[in-house]
């Protein structure tokens, strides 16, 4: 990334999960690094939308409700994510509509997309979810997966300081 005015944003998409909130983190530390706007998008959908027609609506939230659910998510994730601390120019964009055309409508303009990557507990092996999956093969940008945990690697042993052998006199 350049640190000219033509660079584009980092865009970074927010589910409430741990690793979408590691993905917010790494993208804006690289978004101060880099001098770019951060565009954090967390698209929601009505819960009444994915229930069957013949249920029951008694107990299912309101429209309201899911807006007002789908702001906490993302004022929550923007607050814990320490992103103030960085100086940096954040756009929160709050969308009702499906994640992968979201963020697609985000991707052409920005330097880089990320996403959160969920792992597997019983083997801990990467998995991407249909979401991150989509994007992948999809965005017009590269597109970066975060783990929830990012694994830091130990550094390598200091070899001992070898002294001089002296020989008998």
């Amino acid at each position: 990334m350049s640190e000219d005015s033509t660079a584009g944003p980092i865009v970074v998409g927010i589910s409430g999960s741990r690793s979408s909130q590691a993905a917010l983190r790494w993208a804006a530390e690289l978004a101060s690094a880099a001098r770019v706007p951060l565009i954090v998008v967390h698209a929601w959908q009505p819960s009444g939308a994915l229930r069957a027609p013949y249920a029951p609506a008694a107990g299912v939230p309101t429209e309201e409700d899911d807006l007002r659910a789908a702001r906490l998510v993302l004022d929550t994730a923007l607050r814990t994510a320490g992103t103030a601390d960085l100086h940096i120019e954040v756009r929160p964009v709050l969308v009702r509509g499906r994640p992968v055309p979201t963020l697609l409508r985000y991707a052409p303009a920005a330097e880089l997309l990320a996403l959160g990557r969920r792992t597997v507990p019983d083997d801990g092996d990467p998995r991407l979810g249909p979401v991150a999956r989509d994007c992948l093969t999809k965005a017009g940008c590269p597109v970066v997966t975060v783990p929830a945990a990012v694994v830091r690697i130990p550094p390598a042993p200091t070899p001992p300081k070898r002294r001089p052998v002296v020989a008998g006199r």
